[in-house]
């Protein structure tokens, strides 16, 4: 599973609890906290199934934009991969 990091601490445990391994997505700080595609990229495996998508981010705040979403989804359907969206602190966009 992919994780944003920052990120949820219920990520991880439930991962591991599930039989998984937790990779990584450390987005820069220069980038606001997104992580872009070459972020996830770098740490996709063969073995990679998942990713989790944080937008906007627990506790950085960064939300993906309109531009970056599709970039990430694309990546996923490449790779055969399921993507969980936690979009919890949406209502508070608005």
């Amino acid at each position: 599973m992919l994780i944003p990091n920052p990120g949820f601490l219920c990520y991880e445990p439930s991962v591991l609890m599930a039989g998984g391994t937790s990779l990584f997505i450390s987005p820069l700080e220069k980038n606001g906290f997104k992580f872009e595609e070459e972020d996830v990229i770098s740490q996709v495996t063969k073995k990679s199934r998942m990713m989790i998508i944080n937008s906007p981010n627990n506790p950085t705040g960064a939300v993906l934009s309109h531009d970056e979403l599709p970039k990430l989804t694309m990546l996923a359907v490449e790779r055969d991969m399921l993507v969980i969206s936690d979009e919890a602190h949406k209502k508070h966009l608005r």
